[in-house]
């Protein structure tokens, strides 16, 4: 009987030391957590300012990765790998899906003479994500736009532009 006492009050001081770490350990989760989000949100605001975008995207396209955590998840992968993820799948679409996409779509865009688009790859990263986002709320809007709008590549496409 007094085994079992020892072996119980060894193992209930182990869990209360293990509850002690976890914590001890709680503020260090809490401020990786607060370091991932500056880095973020700095990673997002130097988008942003070589994109040539203003305050007022910058904090949209903030609240749209607080509001998805799944895209976020892609966000902070890019920032720490600079790579996608792509377990943000919707309806087969995935942030490199989009990347293509606009490219296409640029590509349409210099042939028509905006050469604005032709070296901002800030841009089109951030507007990758910020469109994953759209299409993560309303993804029958772009499903289409995805499987028909493309460069410009040959004769009479640009019509339906």
């Amino acid at each position: 009987m007094e085994f079992r006492i020892n072996f119980f009050l060894a193992r209930g001081r182990f869990f209360c030391q293990a509850k002690n770490a976890w914590q001890k350990n709680r503020p260090r989760a809490r401020k990786l957590r607060e370091d991932m989000d500056n880095k973020a949100s700095e990673f997002a605001q130097a988008l942003c300012k070589y994109a040539g975008k203003d305050e007022q995207f910058l904090k949209s396209f903030v609240d749209k990765l607080n509001a998805s955590p799944a895209l976020y998840k892609e966000f902070l992968y890019y920032l720490e790998n600079q790579d996608f993820l792509c377990e943000m799948n919707i309806h087969g679409i995935t942030i490199p899906d989009i990347l293509v996409w606009q490219v296409d779509k640029f590509k349409s865009g210099i042939d028509e003479g905006r050469f604005e688009l032709k070296y901002n790859a800030d841009a089109m990263l951030l507007m990758a994500f910020d469109t994953m986002y759209d299409v993560e709320k309303e993804p029958s809007k772009y499903l289409e736009n995805f499987r028909t709008v493309t460069g410009s590549d040959y004769e009479d496409k640009i019509k339906g532009y």
